[in-house]
Parts: C-alpha cells; structure tokens; sequence
C-alpha cells in the first residue's frame, strides 16, 4: 500500500470535525429548535477533545458568535441540509498532501426518490470546503455519498449495491466501471461490495450504517458492546474473521469468510 496515495480512515488522527448547523422546517421538527440546540450541544461536547467547523448560513452567524471561544470555527456557507459526511469532500492522500474528492450529489436518489429538492447547493458543498481548507479538489464524475464508502485506510473499500449500482444514482455504470472508478480515484486495491445495507433506509443502504472499522483490517461485530437489530442481518452472526473482496467481475455482494486479511474484532 502506498502510503502517499491513499483513502484515509475515519478513525485516524484528523485536522478536525465538521458539524453542520440546521434551518430545515420541512424537515426538523418544531422549526427546527430542539435540533439546534442539539447540534450545538454535540458541537461543543466534540471541542472538548479536537477542533470544530461549524458550518452555518450567513443569517444564522451572528446568533453562533457566543461559541467561537470555545475551541469551534464558525464558517459561513450555503448548503441544503446538513448531512456533512454525505455532501462533503472525501479525503486522500495524493502525493503525500491532502486532497477532496468531490462527487456528484443528487439528495440520494434524484428528483423522484431523493429526500429532497432543490439539492444544488449540496452539491456545491465540497468544492466551497475544499476552497475553505485551502486543498486541491478533484471533480469524479461518479454519485457517491460520504456515507456510502468506509475504507480500512490500508487498501481496502466497503461499500453497497443497492447504493452505487442503483439507478436513482449512476444508471449507466456497471460494477466493473463503478469498481474501476473508485479504485483509480481512491487508491485502493480491494472494494468489497455488500448487496445491501440497512432495511427501509432513505439512503438505500449507506454501509455506514451496519458496519464500521476500527483499525486496518479489523472491524467490530455483535457480542463486543455493540447490538445488531434485526434490520441489520445483512452482516450474518459468524465466528469467521476473514472476508472475500469483490473482484473487477463482479460478486455476489456477500461477505464470505475467505480473505484472511480481515478480523472481527472479539
């Protein structure tokens, strides 16, 4: 594995957090109060341990001023709702320096099943963060949410059928063209496809939804602190620890217990 061109992990040592401030009355209850004050709340509990951006609308940053001693950046942007893992840059190594990937983003699912519209500014999120954070972007014509992808930092790619493959987001593009973008543009090696993620879920299956990794090659399973409810059976109770990646050809989005290079973490 190169480690100067490479997908970063999300439980590595990080710049900071980026916490988004919520407007929606359409979508938060009671015009969106109660969610605003938990935001804060979460932001301010994060700040206790490492920096925070917190991303609100230019009408909203006077009302915040009171929190930018308290360890948290207050950075003015526009956005459409405020999913931040989803809307904005996905981070690699390129070269040894940090860079943002930005993808096309349509509200999971289009105008006709997507969660909301217009989605525009969204779309729009990760270029105006790149700029923020002063690092290159590289535009990847491909629809992929920040929570659709999950990476060991080591090589490897987890992530779904029913979110990737599916004709509310890249209709045209087989698992092999998917495979091959991903892989070029996030310096893995291995992508292992899940058919599947959580059921009845708007995002139609995010994998950060039924699984997360700790460190390289080791991932938590039920029985360690963690409950699995019924909804997440698509990650089978096993004892095996190793799990097979996908290949260019294709799979059967099931993870088999073959790849020795993955433990569950006991």
């Amino acid at each position: 594995m190169d480690s100067d061109n490479r997908l970063i992990a999300e439980f590595e040592r990080h710049h900071g957090t980026i916490v988004m401030y919520p407007f929606r009355k359409d979508i938060w209850r009671d015009n969106a109060y109660y969610m605003r004050k938990y935001v804060v709340q979460l932001a301010q509990c994060i700040a206790q341990y490492e920096h925070v951006y917190l991303i609100c609308r230019e009408c909203d940053f006077d009302e915040l001023q009171y929190l930018k001693d308290e360890n948290i950046t207050l950075v003015k942007a526009e956005y459409d709702d405020i999913w931040a893992r989803d809307i904005g840059p996905t981070f690699i190594r390129n070269k040894g320096n940090i860079v943002g990937i930005n993808w096309k983003f349509n509200a999971w699912g289009g105008k006709k099943e997507g969660s909301y519209f217009p989605w525009d500014k969204d779309d729009s999120f990760a270029t105006e963060m790149c700029r923020y954070f002063g690092i290159k972007k590289i535009d990847v014509g491909l629809t992929v949410e920040g929570g659709g992808i999950l990476t060991d930092g080591a090589g490897t790619l987890f992530t779904t059928r029913s979110v990737l493959l599916n004709r509310n987001r890249n209709p045209f593009k087989s698992l092999k063209n998917v495979d091959n973008i991903l892989k070029k543009n996030l310096h893995v090696n291995n992508i292992i496809w899940l058919s599947k993620g959580l059921a009845r879920d708007e995002t139609n299956g995010h994998i950060d939804n039924v699984m997360s990794v700790v460190r390289p090659h080791e991932i938590p399973r039920e029985g360690d602190g963690v409950r699995i409810g019924q909804q997440y059976n698509v990650l089978p109770p096993t004892t095996e620890s190793r799990y097979h990646p996908a290949t260019d050809s294709g799979s059967s989005g099931k993870m088999n217990a073959l790849d020795s290079r993955y433990s569950v973490q006991r």
